[in-house]
């Protein structure tokens, strides 16, 4: 079987919907996968078509088949069906999700279970082939790994992979096996390749068996003959195999009537099983531990014996009559027949006694004698009779009579929910339950459920809704992920899906977003995603020496990174560019600094004064010591006193150093 950790689905989302969380259950055809439906918030169970199987026509028959089966059928005891579809070319169906057990993990540990405990279990199980049956429909794979058992205690019947309508009986055959459990094959179904709602009742009754003694009836070498075994041989008794649990006769009978190997023995359909079911649960409630009409009813095609001589009112009444008619018997026999001193049975408590009645017969004659005996016949038949009306008045009563029909008080008020359960002396207890459909302040269902039976003064449970169950979303930024995740789980919530984020407020490995804001009510088991910090984001260097020192800044601080400036001369870089970088490679982080020096192009400096009416020897001597060149030049009115009359540029002007600066002299 696949697991979560190693099933490539885990992770996945189906139809931009359904996330697939964890591996429930594998079988032939399909996983079965805990899902969230992202668009509702609730958690659901998803069934995906096996992978490579869907190109096979009868494969994805068979599982639109259950998805529409499920969809047909609305009923507390069968796993509701939300949504069917298809992603990348394999089918699936969403449906409701049962946290808890199945019932082959409670025979598995528990096995055998008491009596009262294995029926409860199977009025469940029949009211929901009940429903399937009325619907036209054969669950045709009813095993205890089907039976789902809710932590609320809720009891479901699933997989309806293998069902078919009433209208068709004709099994699946692939590669010569028949789809189903060899355990729980009905004898038809094995030899005849057919089934009906019969058949399901065979394979409920077998499950019955399982369940009070803790083993399968039959269990051959192969599975071949395993299955043969159901044609050939009777199921036992479960009694005859337990000892330390005493598992009264009408059981035992309905066990034998449910798996009978002819199907017109066995109850009709869902709804008869369910019928005789209850009756079977109200016996064991009311502490019967055998009757013989009881018994007669969980299996009235049958061969019943009852245990004559159990403790209880309806036990001593048994005994009664058969006393009573063993007297009558006597009494009808021949004379000739009888001993002269007969013993008699006296009264109704199986005591003996002798008595001589010979001489007082001659006394009467012949005539006195027969009338007598014809009296004493008609007496006994009178108490026989007496004692059966009254017999069949106790079963009556205890099976029946003191029952009464438990009202519907559905979507009622606690006052008028009183008020209906006062008409008929039952005494209610409320109980808050979170609905999501029945406004608060209404009846959500009770216990036992509409319309069944209850004691006529018994108590029964009523669940009032109060509204929606909804927890508020904690705040989990800041937090690690195993904090987050426990905290999540202390409020009945999970931890959903978790990414990965840079933060510069959040250290490594902290949470630094939620999926659900905080203070958000939601749902019950609502998946909560979560970023965690990877710490703080690195910014890749970009070296702009030589570039634009004004694109430099402007895209640097854009990066988030902090810029210095200084500025140097340079005879080779034009002024504005960069000529230096601090880092210039590698990795910053946000509101770190980047150093750059920019050109302000080759030094200036200025043309001196006092270069005019001075000799030219003493203005090029000025000009020298400020770096910079001269030229004399002569102008047209030159006389020879070599005295400058004029500078170009003149002076003040800033100009690079080397520049020649020319003199004029006359």
């Amino acid at each position: 079987m696949a697991t979560s950790s190693n099933d490539p689905m885990v992770g996945d989302v189906l139809d931009g919907r359904y996330e697939i969380q964890a591996v429930v259950s594998s079988g032939g055809m399909a996983t079965v996968y805990r899902g969230l439906d992202r668009r509702l918030g609730r958690i659901v169970a998803i069934k995906l078509m096996r992978e490579g199987l869907g190109d096979d026509v009868d494969y994805v028959s068979t599982f639109d088949r259950e998805a529409r089966t499920l969809s047909a059928l609305s009923d507390p005891h069968i796993v509701s069906v939300f949504d069917q579809g298809e992603d990348r070319g394999r089918p699936f169906i969403v449906m409701e999700f049962v946290e808890g057990w199945t019932l082959r993990q409670v025979i598995k540990q528990q096995a055998p279970l008491a009596p009262a405990r294995a029926i409860n279990f199977m009025e469940s199980v029949a009211a929901g082939l009940a429903t399937a049956h009325d619907a036209g429909l054969i669950h045709r794979d009813v095993k205890p790994e089907n039976v789902l058992i809710s932590n609320k205690g809720q009891i479901k019947v699933a997989d309806f992979g293998l069902a078919r309508s009433q209208s068709n009986h004709t099994l699946t055959v692939r590669q010569g096996v028949l789809l189903g459990s060899v355990g729980y094959l009905p004898p038809e179904r094995v030899s005849e390749n057919t089934a009906d709602k019969r058949s399901d009742v065979y394979s409920a009754g077998i499950m019955l068996f399982e369940m009070l003694t803790g083993k399968k009836p039959y269990t051959g070498e192969t599975e071949l003959e395993t299955a043969w075994m159901h044609v050939h041989n009777t199921v036992p008794a479960p009694s005859t195999l337990v000892s330390e649990t005493v598992i009264p006769a009408y059981i035992d009978e309905l066990v034998l009537s449910a798996t009978s190997r002819n199907p017109d023995e066995r109850p009709a359909d869902g709804r008869e099983l369910l019928r005789r079911v209850r009756i079977a649960r109200r016996a064991l409630t009311a502490g019967i531990p055998d009757d013989a009409e009881l018994t007669h009813a969980m299996n009235p095609t049958g061969t019943v014996s009852p245990k004559l001589g159990a403790t209880g009112s309806t036990g001593d009444l048994s005994l009664d009559a058969a006393a009573v008619a063993e007297l009558a018997a006597a009494q009808a026999s021949p004379a000739g027949a009888r001993e002269d001193t007969p013993q008699l049975l006296i009264g109704h408590d199986g005591r003996k006694v002798k008595a001589k009645r010979a001489g007082a017969m001659r006394l009467s004659g012949f005539s006195n004698e027969k009338k007598y005996r014809q009296r004493r016949v008609v007496v006994a038949t009178a108490v026989v009779l007496l004692l059966a009306v009254g017999l069949g008045i106790v079963t009556w009563w205890l099976v029946s009579g003191r029952y009464t029909d438990m009202p519907d008080l559905r979507n009622q008020s606690r006052a008028d929910a009183e008020l209906l359960a006062a008409q008929t002396s039952i005494t209610l207890k409320f109980e808050d339950a979170y609905s999501e459909d029945v406004p608060a302040g209404l009846v959500i269902t009770t216990e036992p459920a509409p319309l069944d039976k209850i004691r006529r003064d018994g108590e029964a449970k009523v669940f009032l809704s109060i509204g929606p169950e909804r927890f508020e979303v904690p705040k989990l930024v800041g937090s690690t992920v195993e904090s987050a995740r426990a905290t999540l789980q202390a409020l009945h919530l999970e931890l959903g899906t978790v990414s990965q984020g840079y933060s510069d407020d959040q250290p490594l490995g902290t949470i630094i977003e939620q999926s659900v804001a905080e203070g958000e009510l939601v749902r019950r088991n609502t998946s909560i995603g979560v970023t965690v910090s990877q710490g703080r984001k690195p910014i890749p260097i970009t070296d702009y020496t030589g570039q634009s020192a004004e694109v430099a800044v402007s895209e640097l601080k854009a990066a988030g990174l902090e810029v210095t400036i200084s500025d140097a001369y340079s005879d080779t870089i034009e002024p504005g560019t960069v000529m230096q970088q601090e880092p210039n490679s590698g990795d910053l982080y946000k509101g770190d600094t980047v150093k750059l020096t920019v050109s302000k192009g080759p030094e200036l400096v200025a043309v001196p004064s006092g270069l005019t009416w001075t000799s030219a020897a003493n203005a090029q001597a000025i000009l020298e010591a400020a770096n910079l060149k001269s030229e004399i030049r002569h102008g047209f009115a030159y006389v020879g006193l070599n005295v400058v009359t004029e500078v170009s540029p003149p002076s003040g002007t800033l100009v690079e150093q080397g520049y020649t600066v020319i003199l004029y002299v006359k």
